[in-house]
């Protein structure tokens, strides 16, 4: 078994953007609209702080594979955390772009691309994870959940 972590981060670039993009009109309002109150002004300063953190730890999302686990989440919360020995087989799908959520089946997007990896479970459930170089991925599970001899 491999004892290195895999871990593979993608920017969220909308959630970014989003946070941005309120943050400024809502500076720019404050500004002309108050004129340096100071109250204002400490508001809008705490309001930045809070947005830059929330721009920080939301607008990430991280792939992690170590010899135990599968973790796919963010800084704030961990969507999905798989056991490594409870896979069944991992294979590579094209990616199925409908939001499809059951107790057999989940699907997690990081990447905006059409193939998938698959890790079917041995109880049965298939979770796909939508994401770019699904090889890399698939490989990395392989080594994990094939014994070394």
């Amino acid at each position: 078994m491999s004892s290195k972590s895999f871990k593979r981060v993608k920017a969220n670039w909308l959630i970014i953007v989003m946070l941005v993009g309120t943050y400024i009109p809502t500076l720019l309002a404050c500004i002309f609209l108050v004129k340096g109150s100071a109250f204002v002004i400490e508001g809008l300063a705490a309001m930045g702080v809070i947005w830059v953190f929330a721009g920080l730890l939301s607008g990430r999302t991280k792939l992690t594979i170590n010899d135990e686990f599968l973790i796919i989440g963010s800084d704030l919360w961990t969507y999905v955390k798989i056991r490594i020995p409870k896979i069944k087989h991992v294979i590579i799908v094209e990616a199925n772009l409908r939001r499809k959520r059951n107790a057999k089946f989940e699907k997690h997007k990081i990447d905006s691309v059409t193939q998938a990896v698959s890790i079917m479970m041995k109880n049965g459930k298939t979770y796909q994870i939508i994401i770019k170089d699904p090889e890399i991925i698939k490989d990395e599970l392989e080594q994990r959940i094939t014994p070394s001899h």
